[in-house]
């Protein structure tokens, strides 16, 4: 039996950067009920049962409760907690053949003891991960500790308030053969794949303690490791290496990368040896942040566009993604907003605001989110060429965005985001589309 009502916002309201308009939903995608105790309304009573039945687009809401692992597997479907309590999903569960621009969204879902609790792989889509646990607990006896989250060619991860946490290495014990303690495991582990964080808590698995101790204790785990020309941007998050097993001392580096990968950080903090968070040496920090994501749920019509993009629209791309290059400084500016995922000759509209909507969340406007908020600057108007365009520093008459957008002198924070024309309408209605949210602490 399939349920009428869906997560994604099934009626809506749309309101203009200039005026009030109501206008009539299309028909959105269907959900099922997952409760693993049955009962009336309840569509199935383990998760992958839905997801088999779940047509693309479909949202699967689970009830609280204790399950099996699941595999989605070339399948566009958002997997959500429903009310209260805990989801637990206890086994290795996967997500794989994700073709772009379809979306996979798991939100609000525990999963646990599966070596990894969770394995993302070939996905060219996007898989969105918001407020999800993921996590591995104690390997056996002088067992290396495995990863949490394994992600291997996935080219579009984004990861919103979740938590991740690596096994502990097993303790040494005297089997005649090996006292040493085991290792610790990543909490996640990339290969040739890209991965945005934010908000997030990354915990690498520790290190099992000696048997004896002239035995070799197992060394802790960084809690992010990067293999294969893999990427990562790193935002407001946590990310802790984990701690040697005794009688050593200390814990291992937070983040780890080989192979040509490569990261980049906003405001987040990572561990040192001594194992007491701080912001990291060496890693290049970004003066910006994205924010207010066009995660399915969130969308109107489950729209969901890329990982740091906005909702997706009917141009074919994975949503209008903006982000900036330059300096951020008021007396020296050289911010260039710049915008991409666009159809050619389509007019478009910079803004700034001095709040984010909805505490960055956003709030669902035509066929995307409006992120920039309370005083509302409009930044200038334009028509895009190929796909992509661009505002400020270096582009010929453009303003300084500073000068612009009214920055004090002594710097303050400001948001930003694009509005779009988009007339074929990703949701059947609305006509327009927006961009992720960029906030930007501007500097004296």
């Amino acid at each position: 039996m399939k349920n009428s009502q869906n997560s994604c916002p099934s009626s809506r309201s749309y309101f203009g950067l200039m005026a009030l308009a109501f206008l009539a939903p299309s028909a959105w995608a269907g959900d099922w009920i997952v409760d693993d105790d049955g009962g009336p309304g309840v569509d199935f009573s383990d998760i992958q049962s839905a997801i088999q039945v779940a047509a693309p687009g479909d949202t699967i809401l689970v009830r609280a409760g204790s399950y099996g692992p699941f595999v989605i597997d070339a399948k566009a479907i958002t997997l959500t907690r429903e009310g209260t309590g805990s989801v637990l999903v206890t086994g290795t569960s996967e997500v794989r053949n994700i073709t772009a621009p379809a979306a996979v969204q798991l939100d609000g879902i525990e999963m646990e003891r599966g070596r990894p609790a969770l394995h993302l792989e070939n996905n060219a889509g996007p898989v969105w991960l918001s407020d999800c646990l993921v996590r591995e607990f104690t390997a056996d006896y002088n067992f290396w500790g495995d990863m949490a989250l394994d992600c291997d060619n996935s080219a579009d991860v984004g990861m919103i308030r979740c938590t991740v946490i690596g096994e502990r290495g097993g303790d040494g014990f005297d089997i005649g053969f090996s006292d040493d303690g085991g290792r610790g495991g990543n909490a996640i582990r990339a290969t040739t794949s890209t991965l945005r964080l934010y908000d997030c808590t990354l915990e690498g698995g520790s290190g099992g303690n000696a048997y004896q101790s002239e035995d070799e204790p197992g060394a802790g785990a960084a809690a992010l490791q990067l293999a294969s020309g893999s990427q990562a941007f790193i935002s407001t998050s946590e990310l802790s290496g984990g701690l040697h097993g005794s009688p050593y001392t200390g814990c291992a580096a937070p983040l780890t990368s080989y192979s040509n990968s490569t990261a980049r950080h906003f405001r987040s903090l990572f561990s040192a040896s001594d194992c007491t968070l701080q912001p990291p040496v060496g890693l290049p920090e970004s003066d910006t942040t994205a924010f207010c994501f066009g995660t399915p749920n969130a969308c109107p019509c489950c729209n969901g566009g890329s990982g740091g993009a906005g909702c997706s629209n009917s141009y074919g791309h994975g949503g209008g993604q903006l982000y900036l290059t330059g300096n951020a400084s008021v007396s020296a500016d050289t911010i260039t907003l710049r915008h991409a995922g666009l159809s050619s000759g389509k007019p478009l509209l910079y803004f700034q605001g001095t709040l984010g909507v909805a505490n960055g969340l956003g709030a669902p406007l035509g066929d995307g989110l409006l992120c920039a908020g309370a005083s509302i600057i409009r930044l200038a108007t334009r028509l895009s060429s190929g796909g992509e365009d661009a505002y400020g520093f270096s582009v010929a008459s453009d303003p300084l965005i500073s000068v612009r957008g009214q920055v004090p002198a002594i710097g303050a924070t400001r948001f930003y985001q694009v509005w779009y024309r988009d007339p074929a309408a990703a949701c059947g209605a609305g006509n327009f589309n927006l961009s992720n949210g960029l906030l930007v602490p501007w500097k004296p």
